[in-house]
């Protein structure tokens, strides 16, 4: 599932889309948007043949309200909101370099239902968000939102929760930054695991790199066996990072995989 609305992050989308089904992902994608302003007939045209719904979240709002719906707000929306049990949501500036079906079928997924992907910073214990949350403090990394799996079922009152945050984001977003770590404190808050890799993010060239649960992530020359890559940059900047013309994926290898 993707949030990908407006010209910058509908292009990110299209070409992640297009790699997926490149490198044979066949699990059904929706394109999440925020109005009609936000996806005109011809994008929806545009992704028509890569099987994607396009889903207007301003409409889905009239049944299910939200205080406050944003570019972060609707990802948790998206994913409580979307018909699917279990949820991959990837941001628009992603790039997986190889089909993340796998990711399903983990060992900490089948066991928790929910895997975050570490940030590079870390809440201080001063952070007023921990008393604000009623959360005991934990030394443990923020979570990157860029690339989300989840089994609603299992986690609903933890999303819930996050929602509930976000739709409040004129308050929490003051002492945190957007989306990302509503899910982290939600989880903790209601103490429900989640798992996590514990190889942080490696920069590469205004790129950064997240990793599976082995740790392997980018190749330069072709994607890792067990990886999963995603990257975080100005969509341009996705064309112009170094790639090998050996790539496995020569032509989308790097580009775009939306969330």
């Amino acid at each position: 599932m993707i949030c990908a609305g407006g010209v910058t992050c509908f292009t990110n989308a299209w070409v992640c889309i297009n790699m997926l089904r490149r490198l044979g992902c066949t699990l059904p994608i929706q394109i999440w948007h925020l109005g009609e302003q936000e996806m005109d007939s011809q994008m929806r045209s545009l992704v028509a043949p890569l099987d994607v719904e396009c889903v207007d979240a301003y409409e889905l709002r009239k049944q299910h309200p939200a205080r406050i719906l944003g570019g972060w707000e609707v990802k948790p929306y998206a994913i409580l909101h979307c018909s699917f049990r279990e949820v991959m949501l990837l941001d628009a500036d992603n790039v997986p370099v190889l089909d993340p079906e796998f990711l399903f079928e983990t060992p900490q997924y089948l066991e928790t239902g929910a895997i975050f992907w570490p940030d590079r910073g870390r809440f201080s214990a001063s952070n007023p968000i921990w008393n604000i949350c009623g959360v005991p403090y934990q030394d443990e990394p923020e979570c990157e939102t860029g690339q989300i799996v989840v089994d609603k079922a299992r986690c609903w009152e933890p999303l819930k929760l996050a929602m509930w945050y976000n739709e409040n984001s004129d308050f929490y977003y003051r002492y945190q930054h957007g989306d990302k770590d509503t899910f982290h404190l939600a989880f903790r808050k209601l103490d429900k695991s989640y798992a996590m890799p514990s190889r942080g993010i490696d920069s590469i060239e205004d790129t950064f790199c997240q990793h599976d649960f082995k740790g392997e992530g980018f190749s330069s020359i072709a994607p890792p066996t067990n990886g999963i890559c995603s990257f975080a940059t100005n969509s341009f900047r996705i064309f112009g990072t170094k790639q090998s013309a050996e790539s496995t994926s020569s032509n989308c290898s790097k580009l775009g995989m939306a969330g």
